[in-house]
């Protein structure tokens, strides 16, 4: 605040005799507190990765009748006023020929503030330092004196810790005490301020009297009414308390309640002493990702789980009707208590890494971090008004006007759904972990194949069923067109990807020991719920504008940030081609058609081009480095890397995206970029694994029977008897397992794409048996032209078989032009914009097959039983490991009504749990 600016060491020209030569200085040291505005505020910023800065800014705006009444006694008068804050190391300028007159002291390190006039103070500690900066207010006075001067004293303290959010606390001292008159006992004038100014320059109340001027002055004072002075704050974050005196007052406002400034009146004298301190941290909630929450009966005292482990027999409480709101059971309810910390009693680390890293930075669960933990398989539009509901009571609870939204998976359409609806002006930043903005081909694959979601306790084929009728995974199923038609070359669009028809299941065999048997319908009489496909599409007009096809705009003042993990080999996309004869197949329309997949950089669940979107504020790529640093789609949550991007951006210091860039390779407009790695096919009656010999981490089927995705840079898939392994490309050495589960032969086909080109080696017609072991050893950066033989034991016998010729083929991918157009650019190849799926139309066959009533009672009489096989359903928990996601469980058939009819959609998308 720009006080009364200091008088001049000069002589005094007494107005009596005849002559007014004022001195501007002198005459505007006593009038900044007589009859204008007067602004100082003190400015802190906190540049990302850098040393907080501070800055002044001093505003005197005279009142304009005095302005007049100054300019009729001498022209110019005002003019340069304050050129004596220049010398210091002010910017001054100058309006309306000094009427109105800003001063700045520009931005500086906290370090180096010393030349401005600040006198620093270090106090350093084990958890970071304290820093007191004191203000020099001499320097606000040209004699140094600061007499006159309003502000009586100006210091910050800066507490910098080395995690955590940096507070910074400023206090001042105002005094609008009215000044006195000097060596006079008689006023001049019954204005005290202009009785303190015409005193100093020597008028008396004769000459008051006979001078015009001097009346006018006068009467310009008066009708100026009392001074007024403005102390201000602006913080780098919210305010988080203001006082006056050591009581709350204060104007706290800015865009995110960032500034805070006092108002005073020479009408209310007194000495004022104002505390700021900030920034406040935003409370902090966390939305989970599909598969994420814990799931339990409500009401139900024992064997209430249902969701990561449950009772044999329970988890057919978690069917519904194919309106996708009904349960299928009468009188369940389903209530989500907390999110999945850890499994397999504790032994498997799920979200408590993450809740770990957020107490670290100084979060406490109930206080500003709060959980959203939610029933994943129902409609993400409830999901959302529930999001809003806990939004308006944590602002309520907490006293603050934003909140935070930290969210993985799903829960990052269910966080940018209420950013861009009733969250756009009570929310300041998303942070998505792992978003399927596009969806992903694996629920797709989930809703014909079945998934297990990584639970050693869940059977694929339950979920399959289940998810029928689940809305979640209809909304997590692609957006853009993703399967290529080999006889068009072209992109089938998206609306016909969901008219394909599948087998599903007659019944189930029970079996107490064993897993239990699902048996398949002869004939493909399954498809999606065209209800669920529609309500995907109302879904996701909350993120894509239906008419354009453009992803909304971020809403202003919301900032996200997007961690997109990559470095994965991941489901892409399909290429689909007639069926052989002999051959499982698919229908589609009056066609015969074989679905196989591709893979390409992704986090494993979801591709790059499901990952990527263009309305983040920043994206950070993280990519795999290690098995604990890994950019596969849950571990991402678990990786230090993203809990480092995660604090920075709480503390306000995003960092700059291009630490984080996305991999060169990839071009998200195509199918057509080159993505080193090894894929392995084997068409057999017999199970494949890949064991990375240096960690011994499996990737295929288990002993168990279930599968494995353990080495975080692969993938793995089952369809219709033939199993796909892809990794991406790493120097290290595999062993690659066949083992026998029948009679018959397998061929594996094992293309290892490297420097611009495929190689592939076959080996063909292997006779096997059960329990015949083949297993050779390769190492992709060791491979040139030769190629590992297999050794086949079969019945105690080895014996070698030797791959085919390799062939080389350049390029690996079809040659299909541009097949994932972006909105609202024309789809080519036929491809269809991703908010236009239109519900399937198919004509319904003369017997729709369903289970049978003798399955269903003998469900769900096993099931009745199931309570005595608690103990063992937790030994099977155990399986539940990190990295595991075995397709194996003993969960019972649900009823009758719980199987979907022909029309209904299947399986949810398993993004959102461990592999």
């Amino acid at each position: 605040m720009i006080a009364r600016q200091t008088r001049i060491s000069r002589t005094r020209e007494r107005l009596q005799h005849g002559r007014n030569p004022l001195s501007v200085a002198l005459l505007l040291a006593f009038l900044t507190l007589a009859c204008g505005t007067e602004t100082l505020v003190t400015q802190i910023v906190s540049p990302d990765d850098k040393q907080s800065q501070v800055g002044l800014m001093a505003v005197f705006d005279l009142d304009k009748n005095v302005y007049q009444a100054l300019e009729n006694i001498q022209k110019g008068v005002v003019k340069g006023a304050l050129s004596g804050l220049s010398k210091q190391g002010w910017k001054v300028q100058e309006i309306e020929n000094g009427r109105v007159v800003t001063a700045t002291l520009p931005l500086t390190p906290l370090d180096k503030l010393a030349p401005q006039g600040w006198t620093l103070n270090e106090q350093k500690m084990q958890t970071g330092r304290i820093v007191t900066a004191t203000f020099d207010t001499n320097k606000l006075s040209t004699d140094g004196s600061n007499k006159d001067s309003l502000l009586k004293n100006l210091f910050l303290v800066v507490d910098e810790p080395i995690t955590g959010t940096t507070h910074y606390t400023v206090v001042a001292t105002i005094d609008m005490t009215p000044p006195k008159q000097e060596g006079k006992a008689t006023p001049v004038s019954t204005n005290p301020y202009a009785n303190y100014i015409l005193g100093q320059l020597g008028a008396t109340s004769d000459a008051l009297k006979k001078d015009p001027k001097l009346q006018a002055l006068d009467k310009a004072f008066k009708d100026a009414g009392p001074p007024k002075a403005i102390f201000g704050v602006d913080l780098p974050g919210p305010i988080a308390e203001a006082t006056i005196n050591g009581q709350p007052g204060g104007e706290i406002g800015g865009e995110n309640n960032e500034q805070v400034r006092w108002r005073f009146s020479g009408d209310k004298p007194g000495v004022y002493k104002l505390q700021a301190t900030g920034p406040k941290r935003l409370p902090l909630i966390f939305v989970p990702g599909i598969a994420g929450s814990v799931l339990q009966l409500d009401g139900v005292a024992i064997n209430a789980n249902l969701w990561p482990f449950a009772p044999l027999g329970s988890r057919t409480n978690l069917g519904l009707e194919r309106d996708g709101m009904t349960p299928a059971i009468k009188g369940v309810k389903i209530i989500a208590p907390d999110i999945i910390r850890s499994a397999a009693l504790g032994t498997t680390k799920i979200y408590s890494p993450l809740m770990q890293a957020l107490k670290a930075q100084g979060y406490k669960e109930d206080t500003d971090l709060f959980i959203l933990p939610y029933d994943w398989r129902l409609d993400n539009t409830q999901h959302v008004l529930r999001l809003a509901a806990l939004v308006d009571e944590v602002l309520q609870k907490c006293k603050s006007t934003k909140v935070n939204i930290l969210t993985h998976s799903m829960g990052g359409l269910i966080g940018r759904g209420y950013v861009n609806s009733a969250g756009k002006t009570k929310v300041d930043t998303l942070i998505t972990m792992s978003m399927p903005f596009y969806g992903s081909p694996v629920a797709y694959y989930a809703t014909v194949n079945g998934y297990s979601f990584g639970n050693a306790t869940v059977r694929a084929e339950l979920i399959k069923v289940l998810g029928q009728n689940w809305p979640a995974p209809y909304q997590l199923s692609p957006r853009k067109p993703f399967i290529i038609d080999a006889a068009t070359n072209q992109a089938l669009p998206l609306e016909e990807s969901y008219r394909l028809r599948y087998k599903g299941f007659l019944g189930v065999e029970q079996n107490i020991i064993l897993w239990d048997t699902y048996t398949p319908t002869p004939d493909n009489v399954w498809t999606f719920n065209p209800g669920l496909v529609q309500r995907a599409n109302d879904f996701h007009a909350l993120l894509v504008d239906r008419g354009t096809q453009q992803e909304k705009p971020l809403p202003t003042g919301v900032k996200h940030y997007a961690i997109i993990g990559h470095g994965v080999r991941s489901l892409s996309w399909y290429r689909m081609r007639d069926a052989q004869p002999g051959e499982a197949f698919l229908e589609l329309g009056a066609r015969k058609v074989v679905l196989e997949p591709q893979f390409l950089d992704g986090d494993g669940t979801v591709p790059l081009w499901g990952l990527d979107f263009k309305t983040a504020t920043r994206k950070y790529y993280v990519t795999y480095l290690s098995q604990a640093r890994s950019g596969e789609h849950t571990e991402v949550t678990q990786n230090p890397i993203t809990h480092s991007i995660i604090k920075n951006i709480l503390n306000r210091k995003p960092p700059e995206p291009n630490q984080y860039r996305p991999p060169e390779y990839v071009d998200l407009n195509t199918f057509l970029y080159f993505f080193e790695g090894i894929d392995f096919t084997l068409h057999s009656d017999a199970h494949l694994s890949i064991v990375d010999q240096a960690t011994g981490f499996n990737l295929g089927f288990n002993d168990q029977g279930g599968i494995d995705e353990q080495i975080l840079t692969g993938s793995f898939l089952s369809i219709d008897g033939v199993e796909y392994a892809s990794l991406a490309h790493l120097p290290s050495s595999y062993q690659v397992q066949v083992k026998g589960t029948g009679p018959g032969k397998f061929t594996l086909n094992v293309d290892i794409k490297k420097n611009g080109s495929t190689t592939t080696f076959v080996y063909s017609e292997v006779p096997v048996k059960q329990g015949t072991l083949a297993q050779l050893v390769i190492n992709p950066s060791q491979v040139t032209t030769a190629f590992p033989e297999m050794q086949v034991t079969t019945d105690g016998k080895t014996t070698v078989v030797r791959a085919l010729l390799p062939r080389q083929i350049t390029p690996s991918a079809p040659a299909v032009a541009n097949p994932l157009p972006s909105p609202p650019s024309s789809p080519q190849g036929g491809a269809v914009p991703v908010a236009s799926i239109a519900t399937p139309v198919i004509s319904q066959p003369e017997t729709a097959t369903r289970a049978s009533d003798s399955g269903m009672l003998l469900a769900l009489v096993l099931g009745g039983a199931a309570v005595l096989l608690v103990i063992g359903a937790m030994i099977l928990a155990l399986v539940f490991a990190r990295g595991s996601r075995p397709q194996t469980g003993r969960p019972r058939m649900p009823r009758p009504t719980d199987l979907p009819e022909r029309g209904t959609r299947a399986k949810s998308k398993p993004t959102d749990l461990p592999r």
